[in-house]
């Protein structure tokens, strides 16, 4: 018996060395590793947003943006398909009770998005057809104009920029100081001057030719006599660069042309190509994704634009936007022909979430579908020249 207890304690010695001994070491190597830069690395990163605290840092910051820039939206989506009974309801917050399209339907009829013969009853797939010609609605209206005036803007802020990145003439300096100056100064101080523009070319060019060329014709339905309540007056600001934000469309396209080697250049023109070929084959061609996002600033700018179109569209304005700032005025005008339960007179929130948000939805699609040619462009910052 004495024999096994000495066995059995000193198994029992030997086992808390092993343990004692494997301990040490552990916490040993703990320590160094705590010494370290091992740990520093880890938890810091080479640089800031690299390490566990870094990201945890860059995570919150960007939750926090995305929330303040997402919850507007969520919420105006969510109310767009709330009835009136879950609008009032408190106990609905996000979700609705009773889902509904009938928001989006009088928010339509209000607008006038869509062509009337879309929505219209007793017509043939032609008739339909046909009427969208004939009244397309504010939506494609708002398209159809909004995209001249970014294809004009475009092209115009690109020959600028060219001209300005590559060329030397006489009071360039001049000229840029005055591009710079059309941006800081406010567009109010500018608006009386444009209105006498605009009248003086009314008056002396435009009601002549008019009279002349399109008074006596089928060309009278394609033109208006005076230049107000229609697009010519932005049409001709945007020809001159001074269409909405145009200075900073050009300094876009006068940084990004700067930055391509002017070697490139030289070899065109060595190879006998023109100023217009070297424009077209080599600078557009380099900076693609820089005109898609030109493209975008000038369409998402002049949509948004309510300003300048109430200067110059004294009546009838198209546009989106427009229609959507007189929303309340133009539903008690139209509220005892509106489709849906809005007999009772009430403009609630469902009504306004559902027509800010297809104000919206043409610009939403436009980005999602140009998203990979954004980031490209976004990405070609970091292209280097000589």
């Amino acid at each position: 018996m004495k024999n096994l207890l000495k066995k059995i304690a000193d198994f029992t010695v030997m086992v808390f060395k092993k343990v004692s001994s494997f301990t040490v070491i552990i916490l040993k190597k703990i320590g160094s590793f705590i010494k370290s830069d091992r740990l520093k690395k880890a938890i810091f990163g080479h640089s800031a947003a690299k390490g566990v605290i870094g990201q945890i840092i860059v995570y919150v910051l960007l939750i926090g943006v995305s929330y303040v820039f997402l919850f507007p939206i969520l919420r105006m989506m969510m109310l767009s398909f709330m009835s009136q009974n879950d609008i009032l309801n408190p106990e609905v917050s996000w979700i609705p009770q009773q889902w509904t399209l009938n928001n989006f339907v009088v928010s339509n009829y209000i607008l006038q998005l869509l062509p009337p013969s879309w929505t219209a009853s007793n017509l043939n797939f032609f008739d339909r057809v046909f009427g969208t010609f004939t009244n397309p609605g504010s939506l494609f209206k708002s398209i159809y104009n909004i995209s001249i005036l970014a294809i004009i803007q475009t092209i115009i802020s690109a020959l600028t920029g060219f001209a300005f990145a590559r060329y030397n003439f006489r009071f360039k300096k001049v000229m840029f100081v005055m591009l710079l100056l059309s941006f800081i100064i406010p567009l109010p101080m500018l608006t009386i001057p444009r209105i006498m523009m605009i009248s003086g070319i009314q008056e002396s060019f435009w009601v002549p030719l008019y009279d002349a060329l399109f008074a006596n014709n089928f060309l009278a339905g394609f033109f208006n006599r005076t230049m107000f309540s229609s697009l010519m007056p932005q049409i001709i600001f945007s020809f001159v660069g001074q269409g909405i934000n145009s200075a900073i469309l050009i300094l876009i396209f006068y940084n990004f042309f700067k930055m391509i080697p002017i070697s490139l250049d030289e070899a065109a023109r060595i190879d006998g190509a023109s100023s217009i070929q070297v424009f077209w084959h080599i600078y557009i061609r380099l900076v693609i994704p820089i005109v898609l996002i030109v493209f975008l600033f000038s369409f998402i700018w002049n949509w948004n634009d309510i300003y300048t179109a109430t200067i110059f569209y004294s009546s009838n304005n198209p546009l989106i936007v427009m229609r959507l700032s007189m929303f309340d005025s133009i539903f008690a005008d139209m509220i005892g022909s509106a489709p849906g339960d809005v007999g009772v007179g009430l403009i609630n929130e469902g009504y306004k979430s559902a027509a800010t948000f297809l104000s919206i939805l043409p610009l939403m699609i436009l980005y999602l579908v140009a998203q990979k040619q954004f980031i490209e462009g976004i990405e070609r910052t970091g292209m280097t020249g000589e």
